[in-house]
């Protein structure tokens, strides 16, 4: 039988121990419509993915760990789920026994519905949730949480052991022991040392709980260099002491024996021993033990020689967000910090973050398929340009796939800007690339043969036609923004669907970056949703704002960043006969604030440059220097920057 668990603490080898198959719990779903109906949906989205899954007719039997308020809240979820179905399982057991038959007609007997019955049978299944259980956990490694955590697994062992209904099966300490020096042995990775001849320097995922989704996302980008140090991923119990592994003895030992005392069948002392080898794992995150768990990092990434780590947190969870603070104080490598919510959704987003970072660490994944372009040359660029500019001409075409429009645009070999389009990507995003490579090409009158290499970008990156390799936005952003005004050392992109701040230094390389969460609140759909619900063009709407004065009109605030009760908002300022001035500036200071929190993220620095459409869009410039209380220059080129600086890259590229 299965017995499923939900943390690296849970005593899988006394599962295993007793007959029993241990099962880490790591699935992930497309949506929470069970448990948002059992619990709060402001609970982390692991919680709920468990609640879930054990909800879903495929778990008979779960063990959790108190580690946090979320795993408590479901245990009593999931406890009170079992309790009810032991409840209507007599009732049904009862009336069968009682030989008495349901008729369709749906008569009641006793109180019990025949609908009822039909419904318990159909959605109990063959595997229906019987037992869950809740460890009592420590959140140190000390002797005496030790000594409770072993009291725990003596509870834990009994409760099982009633559950199967096999006591006479209990588990010898032999059995136990064989599985702990079995876990205890090291994995291949951790018996073969790093070296630069076999093995990539790592990527490290630390933080919460790893989805299958990211996993996958990470092995896309990172290839086999992606390392999940996560609990989800790292479970590794030190050896048992040798005192554990004598034969048991009648007699009791005359010589010191610290952990079998008697050497009776006694477990207590055995299962202490275990406790405290749980309890010794490199801490997760839910642990006290602080500085363990920063010396263990440092010393895996000296270790490795890691390029950097991605810090992973869970939405809804405030606790990550303290520890990722003080990571970022004290890990002395490149830290990227991505949060998910227990769903596969948003993975383009995320993916985009992730190739980002590998593209400014210089990581080279060991991928086949279509070549992923690192920006390796950026930093002999401009000798590299210089050389080109000596060359005959030729030609490089840079593609930005984006939400809203697609851009393309071709530079000759001194990187100088011959053509650029725009169209709107609309439905179909692939048929929009192909309009925007051939109508750049006609404004140039020169053949797909004339392109010595193009390099696509933007969220449609991957499935753009005509390309030879793609980079991300962030990296094309920061190229394309540094080759329009070379001082810039924060762009601030507004796209359609997303928002961006990025630092880079003199040489246009990102040293850090931030996005918006998913959501696309204060993004150039947010504000063309707003235009829309005062019936104004997006040239009106930009353009009204200019003539609001300070002192003089009315300062709107919008409370909501959410574009369904931003839109409402502003119906009723309209209906209160409010000035659409006035509103137009109150919308374009909520974007302004969304926005400079970005920049906070990043401790960013000016000179800014704002890209993207929303670039356009005076009164959002305007509004970000109030908020900034600094200059934000644009540029005619602002809203082609990322494939203006996806064609520089090609350029690069082309000779090699």
């Amino acid at each position: 039988m299965n017995i499923y668990y939900a943390c690296k603490y849970a005593p899988v080898e006394l599962i295993g121990a007793c007959g029993q198959t241990p099962v880490p719990l790591t699935f992930e779903t497309a949506s929470f419509e069970t448990a948002d109906a059992k619990t709060s949906p402001n609970i982390c989205g692991y919680a709920k993915s468990l609640i879930e899954y054990a909800l879903s007719g495929k778990v008979q039997a779960l063990v959790l760990t108190s580690c946090c308020d979320a795993m408590r809240r479901t245990y009593d979820v999931l406890k009170h789920e079992v309790e009810k179905a032991e409840v209507d399982k007599h009732k049904v057991d009862r009336h069968e026994a009682e030989g008495h038959k349901i008729e369709k007609d749906g008569i009641e007997k006793e109180g019990i519905e025949k609908d009822a019955i039909e419904k318990y049978e159909a959605e109990r299944g063959d595997c229906a949730l019987e037992f869950v259980y809740l460890l009592d956990l420590p959140h140190d490694g000390s002797d005496e949480s030790a000594r409770r955590y072993g009291r725990e697994l003596e509870k834990f062992q009994d409760a099982l052991q009633s559950y199967l209904q096999t006591k006479a099966d209990k588990p010898d300490g032999r059995k136990i022991l064989l599985a702990w020096e079995k876990a205890a042995e090291p994995s291949l990775p951790e018996k073969i040392p790093y070296t630069d001849s076999f093995q990539q320097a790592p990527v490290l995922l630390i933080g919460a709980h790893a989805s299958p989704s990211l996993l996958k996302l990470g092995g896309d980008v990172f290839g086999r260099a992606f390392e999940n140090l996560t609990c989800s991923g790292q479970r590794s119990l030190p050896a048992p002491p040798r005192d554990l592994l004598r034969e048991p003895s009648e007699k009791h030992c005359q010589h010191a024996c610290e952990f079998l005392e008697d050497c009776s069948e006694n477990p207590g002392p055995l299962l202490r021993a275990y406790a405290k080898a749980l309890l010794k794992q490199t801490p997760c995150y839910r642990m006290v033990n602080v500085e363990e768990r920063e010396a263990f990092l440092r010393t895996r990434i000296s270790d490795t020689n890691a390029l950097g780590c991605v810090f992973h947190t869970m939405k809804f969870c405030d606790f990550y967000g303290f520890e990722h603070a003080q990571q970022v104080k004290h890990l002395k490598t490149p830290l990227l910090k991505i949060e998910t919510e227990g769903t596969p959704q948003s993975t383009g987003q995320i993916k985009t973050r992730l190739e980002a970072y590998a593209e400014s660490i210089k990581h080279t994944p060991e991928l086949l398929g279509k070549e992923k372009c690192m920006d390796s040359s950026a930093a002999k660029a401009p000798d590299y340009l210089e050389e080109l500019a000596e060359h005959p001409p030729f030609y490089a075409m840079g593609i930005d796939s984006g939400s809203t429009s697609t851009d393309a645009v071709i530079v000759d070999n001194t990187g100088v800007i011959v053509a650029s389009t725009i169209f709107p990507t609309g439905a179909n995003a692939l048929k929009s690339a192909q309009a925007a490579y051939d109508d750049v090409l006609k404004k140039t009158n020169l053949a797909p043969a004339d392109i010595s290499y193009c390099v696509g970008t933007g969220y449609g990156r991957d499935a753009l036609p005509h390309t030879n390799c793609t980079i991300t936005e962030i990296t094309c952003h920061a190229k394309g923004a540094h080759a329009l005004v070379p001082q810039t050392r924060t762009i601030i992109d507004i796209g359609g669907q997303d928002s961006k701040a990025i630092q880079i230094d003199k040489d246009g390389h990102v040293e850090t970056f931030a996005m918006n969460d998913k959501c696309a609140a204060g993004t150039g759909r947010f504000i063309e949703a707003l235009a829309r619900t005062m019936e104004l063009e997006l040239a009106e709407f930009s353009k009204a704002a200019l003539t609001w004065r300070a002192g003089v009109s009315q300062d709107v605030v919008i409370s909501s960043m959410c574009t369904v009760f931003a839109e409402s908002e502003v119906i009723s300022l309209i209906a209160d006969n409010v000035d659409i001035v006035d509103i137009i500036h109150g919308l374009n200071k909520s974007v302004a604030q969304k926005t400079a929190s970005l920049t906070k993220r990043i401790s960013a620095t000016g000179p800014y440059l704002m890209t993207g459409g929303v670039a356009q869009n005076i009164g959002v410039v305007r509004a970000l220097e109030e908020v900034l209380d600094e200059p934000v220059v644009t540029s005619p080129e602002a809203q082609i920057a990322g494939a203006y600086g996806a064609a520089l890259l090609a350029l690069e590229r082309s000779g090699q």
